[in-house]
């Protein structure tokens, strides 16, 4: 390839480079701003009123207490808890009442924790957070302006099941492009998307189906 031909590329790309650029580094901004805010505890939630659903007389369902799906901006006690806990995770922490030896932990069918009326107990869940800095490679086809159109990227922000992220694309035009990218989950790591940028043949967009390597 000539020097030439790497100039005239460069003229065509180097806008998409620089917005690129700009976008990794407001991600990055953003990551920063998130990762050191925090502040105290969220109170305990109140005692239940209730029988659980489905369980016997005399069991309740004890008060749950997840952790905060804003960790960095609004912490609560079980992101105190269950800290070294991986996502998914849930934890009971039961108060023995005086002069019992054991305590009994109902699980019912759809996972619901439930414990003896009179016991005091708490439950700490652990979901995956909603909103999370990311490295998601991807990579897919489907079609846009340029005609049938591959693709390749990596996603860095996620909110919920909505992916964001940049990468670049080919098309039958034969224009390479560089692309910010926003897809949503449908499907484990399957993913359908939409990208859009300027590249050596101009301006481009296209819709993908994705795979993302996780």
């Amino acid at each position: 390839m000539s020097l030439g031909l790497l100039k005239t590329i460069w003229a065509r790309v180097k806008w998409s480079v620089i917005i690129l650029a700009a976008v990794a580094v407001l991600l990055g901004a953003v990551g920063v701003f998130l990762l050191g805010r925090g502040c105290g505890d969220r109170p305990r939630p109140a005692e239940p009123v209730s029988t659980a659903t489905g369980a016997p007389p005399g069991w309740v369902a004890p008060p749950v207490d997840s952790t905060s799906p804003w960790p960095h901006l609004k912490r609560t006690s079980a992101d105190a808890k269950l800290k070294k806990w991986p996502a998914g995770s849930q934890l009971v922490e039961v108060t023995v009442p005086p002069g019992a030896s054991t305590v009994e932990i109902g699980i019912l069918p759809g996972g619901q924790v439930v414990v003896p009326a009179g016991v005091e107990a708490i439950i700490y869940r652990k979901p995956a957070a909603n909103v999370a800095l990311e490295l998601r490679p991807w990579l897919g086809g489907g079609a846009g302006l340029g005609g049938l159109t591959a693709g390749a990227g990596v996603d860095a922000l996620r909110l919920w099941r909505v992916h964001l992220g940049a990468g670049v694309t080919y098309d039958q035009r034969q224009n390479v492009a560089g692309v910010l990218t926003t897809s949503y989950n449908v499907w484990r790591n399957v993913d359908v998307r939409v990208a859009g940028g300027f590249g050596t043949g101009g301006a481009t967009a296209a819709a993908l189906l994705t795979l993302a390597i996780e």
